[in-house]
């Protein structure tokens, strides 16, 4: 069988506005694993990413019709396919999407639909223009993602805008697939908050016991509180392939039980009671104790008391656990949190407060306290490895510590959370809804990607005095 092997080329060109001197800089690209992770078959669960008709009627242009440039270089690997830490975006573009630095958004440029389009040497061209208030800034590295991320950027590191909520055309990267399929995994209630891993290589669902972490009636000596310890029950699941067998009773096949020692602490911050909140954060799973109950609406709010602690425990990728006491960085005055805003990464928590901003602190020394004036209230995605999360019109850059905001977009009643999913494939997203009777889980395709990595032969700096042409032409071979 033959595959198609898609190639780039990248041409930008830099104009003086006043001597009209032109300089050009050319480099060929890599192509990353991107597509293959997006268009991936994972089985029962599977939702058609390319559903829409206005993704499927325009392949190219939607899937690779986005262009982010990059303050610094990129690992040039197929497996690069999010923007880790510590890169801020200079610029971007979107297929069909004009602007003109209105609402104080100066990285996003503007594609040029004249000099755009398939060539009659079987070449889809990109041409973007930028004006000389425009993506001003040092270019090291340009990739191409989809239209729906081109649009939304990685955080607007240099204008500090975003977008207005209600703009034409402000797009969410899990949107295009459609609507997901929900499928039972052991029937139990908040089975979606109880994922801890997931494989579509494997074909498993590994989760955490319902009676272990919700205390029921019944079952109150298998509650973690009581046992100190934490079930792992591991099923097969329909991912990579499908078996008859799948859906008897509502129920997938368990296969293993696996029990993680709780730290001792942990165990009696819960004092008898249930987690104050759990998640999965790439394929770590975290659980906290140590709140009381607050709300200023959606059920999302926590406060840490006074002098209290924040306890985190947390399942790693190989099974351990690990401990962290975060006391509460206001001292004696009680800290109110939102849940929904955690994020966390091998070495640092963070989450939005409601009246001081957002919060990083470092795990392993607390007082190591850094806030961010704005973030977010609602995560969409996270990858601890990468030190990168976000949603709802922010990007988090856990690792340099900063909040950029983006022209992303997030439904104003969707309070669902989404966590990335499988551990073989980061472009999966799990929906979480809030409703205890919500038994299935639901995969997204997400479009935050990198489908082309050009790390420049020499940086490219673009300022007030010229204008830019970033140009894209993709040439496609079947070998």
């Amino acid at each position: 069988m033959k595959k198609l092997r898609i190639k780039g080329h990248t041409t930008i060109e830099l104009k003086d506005a006043k001597t009209g001197k032109v300089e050009k800089f050319e480099n060929d690209n890599m192509v990353t694993n991107a597509l293959n992770y997006y268009l991936q078959d994972v089985g029962a669960f599977n939702g058609n990413p390319i559903l829409t008709s206005d993704v499927r009627d325009n392949l190219i242009p939607n899937l690779l019709g986005g262009l982010i440039l990059l303050d610094g270089t990129l690992t040039e690997s197929a497996e690069t396919i999010i923007c880790p830490t510590g890169k801020k975006m200079v610029g971007n573009g979107s297929y069909d999407i004009t602007a003109d630095g209105q609402d104080g958004v100066t990285e996003l440029g503007s594609w040029n639909a004249t000099e755009s389009g398939w060539q009659f040497d079987g070449t889809f061209k990109e041409v973007w223009d930028f004006s000389n208030t425009q993506a001003n800034g040092t270019i090291r590295c340009a990739c191409l993602t989809s239209a729906t991320h081109g649009y939304i950027g990685e955080g607007n590191a240099t204008s500090g805008g975003s977008k207005p909520w209600n703009a034409a055309g402000r797009k969410n990267d899990l949107s295009y697939p459609g609507t997901p399929i929900g499928i039972n995994i052991d029937g139990g209630t908040y089975q979606p908050d109880r994922v801890v891993h997931a494989s579509r290589t494997n074909n498993t669902i590994t989760m955490v016991d319902e009676y272990n972490i919700v205390r029921t009636s019944g079952h109150i000596e298998e509650h973690m509180s009581e046992t100190g310890k934490i079930k792992l029950v591991t099923h097969k699941a329909p991912i990579k392939k499908l078996d008859v067998r799948y859906g008897a009773g509502q129920e997938f096949i368990p296969t293993t039980e696996t029990e993680v020692a709780l730290n001792s602490n942990f165990a009696a911050a819960l004092n008898q009671n249930n987690p104050n909140h759990y998640k999965k954060y790439g394929d770590t799973f975290v659980l906290f104790a140590g709140l009381v109950g607050v709300d200023y609406g959606q059920g999302q709010w926590g406060r840490i008391p006074a002098n209290g602690t924040l306890h985190v425990a947390r399942i790693n990728a190989d099974n351990t656990a690990s401990y962290f006491a975060i006391p509460n960085p206001k001292g004696a005055t009680y800290l109110d949190i939102n849940v929904f805003s955690i994020v966390v990464s091998a070495t640092t928590i963070g989450f939005m407060s409601y009246s001081d901003g957002y919060y990083f602190v470092n795990l392993n020394t607390p007082a190591d306290v850094t806030i961010e004036e704005s973030g977010t209230s609602l995560i969409d995605f996270c990858y601890p490895d990468l030190e990168v999360a976000g949603g709802a019109g922010t990007k988090i850059d856990i690792g340099a510590r900063k909040c950029y905001p983006d022209n992303g977009w997030r439904n104003g009643s969707n309070f669902y959370k989404y966590e990335t999913y499988l551990g073989d494939n980061r472009l999966t997203n799990l929906l979480v809804s809030d409703a205890q009777n919500n038994k299935s889980t639901a995969l997204y395709k997400s479009q935050n990607y990198l489908a082309t990595i050009n790390n420049l032969a020499e940086p490219v700096v673009k300022t007030a005095e010229k204008t830019m042409k970033v140009t894209y032409v993709l040439s496609f071979d079947e070998e």
